[in-house]
């Protein structure tokens, strides 16, 4: 049974405006190689490889993805915390530990940042946000199956108070 469901839908304008840029200057790299007289067009062609790499990346790790996540009371009583990610019409739940394996749940900021590089040693890490920029961001410490991780999430207050921090 679904407790809570927390589905976040961002613009993501500087997203937007970053995979637009990547594609003018590809393509200004690549159009520039056509140019008869241009020096090494090799080069340009070469270095127009770049943003067209980071055009895909952007696109397909930002802008093509969504979040929703949720917590769910299971058959015994246990809460659930569950992370589903959306791409295009494809669902994957990517996360699904018990709520009592939470063990903080702290603001992504410049401590929480501090926090992670301190601890990332032979840790894992994993980012379920879907966004680059402007969005309230929050770092989940997570010991689950004698394994402790960490992941990166956008949720709302209601959220954050039934994972047990508020």
């Amino acid at each position: 049974m679904i407790l809570y469901e927390y589905a976040p839908v961002f613009e993501k304008r500087k997203e937007k405006l970053l995979v637009g840029l990547s594609l003018f200057l590809a393509a200004a790299l690549y159009l520039g190689s056509q140019i008869p007289s241009a020096p090494l067009p090799w080069l340009l062609q070469v270095l127009a490889m770049v943003p067209l790499v980071a055009l895909v990346m952007l696109t397909s790790l930002c802008l093509l993805r969504r979040y929703v996540y949720r917590i769910e009371q299971r058959e015994d009583g246990e809460l659930d915390f569950i992370i589903d990610e959306y791409s295009g019409k494809r669902k994957t739940t990517v996360c699904r530990v018990a709520v009592s394996s939470v063990l903080s749940v702290d603001l992504w900021d410049a401590s929480a940042r501090k926090k992670l590089s301190e601890a990332e040693k032979g840790r894992q890490f994993f980012n379920y946000t879907g966004v680059l920029f402007d969005e309230k961001q929050f770092l989940i410490e997570i010991r689950e199956g004698g394994t402790l991780f960490f992941v990166r999430m956008c949720a709302d207050e209601r959220l954050i108070a039934l994972l047990g921090e508020l």
